[in-house]
């Protein structure tokens, strides 16, 4: 599980979540991008620090809409999150690969994300920007308590786009948030089309100002 580091002076100083071993490793990975990609210095610093897992890299596509499950993994990792042997109560969980599985295990214990109705996680569904913009708040909150945020400071955040009255209640909150830190702007025409799919590059560069 790769952790948030800093060098300073010639040390190396590694934010860790809980107790273990921790050792040092120098990531040389890189993808294969276009050379003009508005994100490509963020995906190949998440590549090397082995945020983005070895199984994402494989026939990495920016563009391609991010899954529950890819999400989740790259949030987790980039914040250095784990929780052992534990286990999540999805059915469907057994049809996870790679890291993800432990990924989504992590994220429902620290109360990132929860299921569906019926008790699946369904990881290969895409999410939206509003969704992952709630996953990232939840995660902040996990780890640093929870934000006041009132509603005139939310509707202060908001209102500022035109689709900006779209948003849900349910993630109006975490959408001001990510505006208010920097994680989230919107478009050309100030849209923040926050019910349009995530996707891969969007979701590293969010989490790459997050932890910044």
């Amino acid at each position: 599980m790769p952790l948030p580091s800093e060098e300073d002076d010639g040390e190396v100083k590694v934010a860790v979540a809980d107790s273990g071993t921790v050792f040092l490793y120098e990531g040389t990975e890189t993808l294969s991008l276009p050379e003009a990609h508005w994100a490509k210095n963020s995906i190949q610093e998440f590549a090397q620090k082995r945020i983005i897992p070895v199984s994402l890299q494989k026939d990495f596509q920016p563009d391609d809409a991010a899954s529950r499950q890819s999400a989740v993994s790259l949030l987790v990792r980039s914040l250095g999150l784990f929780k052992g042997n534990e286990t999540a109560p999805f059915s469907d969980l057994s049809t996870v690969q790679g890291t993800a599985g432990k990924d989504i295990v992590t994220a429902y214990h620290y109360g990132i994300v929860n299921g569906n109705e019926d008790g699946r996680f369904a990881p290969e569904r895409t999410l939206t920007r509003q969704e992952f913009a709630t996953m990232m708040t939840n995660a902040w909150e996990s780890r640093d308590g929870s934000v006041s945020f009132s509603e005139k400071q939310i509707e202060e955040q908001l209102r500022t786009y035109s689709d900006g009255s779209e948003v849900p209640q349910w993630a109006r909150k975490s959408v001001a948030l990510a505006l208010s830190r920097g994680w989230m702007n919107g478009d050309g025409k100030q849209r923040l089309q926050g019910e349009r799919d995530v996707t891969m590059a969007e979701a590293i560069v969010l989490l790459d100002r997050m932890i910044d």
